[in-house]
């Protein structure tokens, strides 16, 4: 189970160098286990386990929260796929330029900095 959640975190920040701390991943399974018992009206104190931390908890116990996340990875990979396709020369610059910076870590107010300075260039014909 934990390589299947880490493969999910990977997959989720779309980097496969992702380092999760074993606490942090133990946490996740724990989590993850004590979601699919509660499906079945269960948990893991029924069985003698260990509940995650107190954040994964509360997150666990708000709904809202719970349904905002429920959503399919495979699905929005399709959309942004299709999406990406359609952007112009421009758009797609940005676009790179945004995902390398997350990519190597850079802080993205820099990074935001330097495209709107870009983006005044292009709308106001500056130079």
């Amino acid at each position: 189970m934990t390589y299947d959640i880490l493969h999910k975190i990977k997959t989720l920040f779309n980097n496969s160098n992702f380092q999760v701390p074993e606490i942090e991943l133990y946490n996740f399974v724990l989590y993850e286990l004590e979601k699919l018992l509660n499906l079945n009206s269960s948990s893991l104190t029924h069985f003698k386990l260990p509940l995650p931390t107190r954040s994964l908890m509360d997150d666990l116990n708000n709904k809202p929260l719970r349904e905002e996340l429920n959503y399919d990875i495979y699905k929005l990979k399709e959309e942004n796929t299709r999406l990406v396709n359609n952007l112009n020369n421009e758009q797609q610059l940005i676009y790179e330029q945004i995902l390398q910076s997350l990519h190597e870590e850079k802080k993205i107010i820099s990074f935001s900095s330097t495209v709107m300075a870009e983006l005044e260039k292009h709308i106001y014909g500056m130079q």
